[in-house]
């Protein structure tokens, strides 16, 4: 479907739309085998549970790492791709997962594991355990794999709501696949709500940019705060550019995690609008009726927006009630509104603050 867009000045001025590759790392190499005896590395070292930190205080870095380092684990892959005669080559990968629950589940990215035959997990102690995909989301990038183990160490998902451009962060995975354990990078918070066009053009919205060096291979990774909380998921780089790496905004990732985990596929409300989250300083800048909001850039022809009377310009500030003050809580509002709901949009148009009800379509690959 085409989009329809507008305000092109404004768009390039908040460089909504990045060309990015997705940290993949692949080379052939032994497939990995899954065991339950494998030599153990080092033992988990005994941490101060993530998320206790109390408020205002911060960690050391190697303090985070600490308590991130047993949640953080690799994820291997292997799939077939058709060789020079047609016959079928093994192709092996990598990546990186965070352990969000005492069940085993895991969060990685969808790109590191999609169309593979076998995904082995390698946790803190060393030990292998064949996983298993419960679902993928292209949209977001964000896949959950689940694995029977115990004495498993979660980590803790934070808010990435509260992040603010400038804050410290961390970011830990597998880069380059490299032997002896994760990686581990600092860097801050370069900006928030970036959106980047994927190669098979699916845009990925509500996406932190941060200058931790993100390498292939740390994919799936946690992007971490000071606290120890997990902020963001690892999921790409721009290509060409130099300390530019972008993470899932943690809060986008909850509802559709918990999707995926429930019924393995994610049903989420459409509208067909690209929007960008406006700011204080954005609302100064262009002279916006509100410093809070999703400001609409593009309507999808025909689509439920464009249908219910929306337009570019358009400031959405609540939806059934429930406060819309950025892209974030615009994406997960329609994460968990399936097609066909109706819900009532509040936004503001030349500084009047209108409603209208919007019937929510289906979002498709």
């Amino acid at each position: 479907m085409k989009i329809r867009t507008a305000w092109a000045s404004m768009a390039l001025a908040l460089g909504l739309l990045l060309a990015v590759s997705a940290c993949r790392a692949t080379e052939a190499r032994p497939s990995p085998t899954p065991s339950a005896t494998a030599t153990a590395v080092a033992p988990a070292p005994t941490t101060t549970p993530a998320g206790v930190v109390p408020a205002g205080q911060t960690l050391t870095v190697p303090a985070v790492v600490n308590i991130l380092r047993p949640s953080v684990v690799h994820v291997q892959t292997e799939a077939f791709q058709l060789g020079f005669f047609n016959q079928p080559v093994p192709v092996t990968g990598s990546g990186t997962g965070v352990i969000i629950d005492g069940q085993g589940h895991i969060l990685t990215n969808n790109h590191v594991v999609e169309g593979a035959r076998q995904i082995v997990v390698t946790v803190y102690d060393g030990q292998t355990y064949a996983a298993k995909l419960l679902g993928g989301d292209v949209f977001t990038d964000l896949a959950v794999l689940k694995i029977e183990a115990t004495g498993l160490l979660p980590a803790t998902l934070g808010d990435s709501d509260r992040l603010q451009v400038g804050d410290d962060v961390v970011a830990m995975g597998f880069a380059l696949d490299l032997p002896g354990g994760a990686s581990v990078t600092k860097g801050v918070v370069s900006a928030m709500g970036r959106s980047i066009e994927e190669s098979a053009g699916i845009t990925i919205d509500n996406l932190i940019q941060t200058d931790a060096a993100i390498n292939p291979g740390n994919s799936g990774g946690p992007l971490v705060n000071l606290q120890g909380e997990v902020v963001g998921i690892n999921t790409a780089i721009l290509e060409g550019g130099q300390g530019i790496g972008f993470a899932l905004a943690i809060s986008q990732v909850k509802p559709i995690a918990a999707q995926l985990i429930e019924k393995g596929f994610v049903s989420r409300g459409y509208m067909g609008v690209r929007t960008a989250s406006v700011t204080p300083a954005l609302a100064t800048s262009y002279g916006l009726s509100v410093s809070a909001g999703v400001i609409i850039l593009g309507l999808v022809r025909g689509g439920p927006a464009e249908a219910a009377g929306l337009g570019v310009g358009d400031i959405v500030v609540a939806m059934d009630g429930q406060p819309i003050s950025n892209t974030a809580r615009f994406t997960a509002f329609l994460a968990s509104h399936q097609a066909g709901t109706k819900v009532k949009v509040e936004y503001y148009r030349g500084g009047r603050k209108l409603s209208v009800d919007v019937t929510l379509g289906e979002q498709r690959r």
